[in-house]
């Protein structure tokens, strides 16, 4: 038995809490249902999608300009790559890539420098979101 869900629009995960649940439902179902499914690794995949786009937008922020954007050509600073680092936490390690600028003047605040663990994550997202 077949259960026909609507996929809900990409742009509205944000305003609507439930469209991420029905987007990953109608994953895990088109992926073979959850025997198929690698919950650690749906986690993990999860965690660092989250912590880089986080960290891009905190980039963008920092910059004044999106990626790609003309605006960015000349302005003193740009993006320089990226760095690997390893984050630890409940579920295991995760490799994520955190954006670097040409000015070494940006400081994520996401995921800080040196931070290696996500038992901080919670707080400093919380100072991060609220503050003033």
């Amino acid at each position: 038995m077949e259960e026909k869900t609507e996929v809900p629009d990409s742009a509205n995960l944000l305003q609507d809490p439930e469209a991420l649940k029905k987007l990953l439902m109608a994953q895990v179902r088109a992926g073979g249902g959850s025997q198929a499914l690698d919950t650690k690794a749906l986690v993990q995949n999860l965690v660092k999608q989250t912590f880089e786009a986080l960290l891009e937008v905190e980039m963008e922020e920092h910059l004044g300009y999106a990626k790609h954007a003309p605006e960015g050509r000349g302005s003193g600073n740009s993006r320089n790559g990226g760095t690997p680092k390893t984050v630890r936490g409940d579920f295991g390690e995760v490799e994520i890539e955190t954006p670097r600028d040409r000015n070494r003047s940006f400081e994520p605040k996401i995921v800080a420098k040196r931070q290696t663990s996500w038992a901080t994550f919670p707080k400093r997202l919380s100072r991060c979101m609220y503050a003033a």
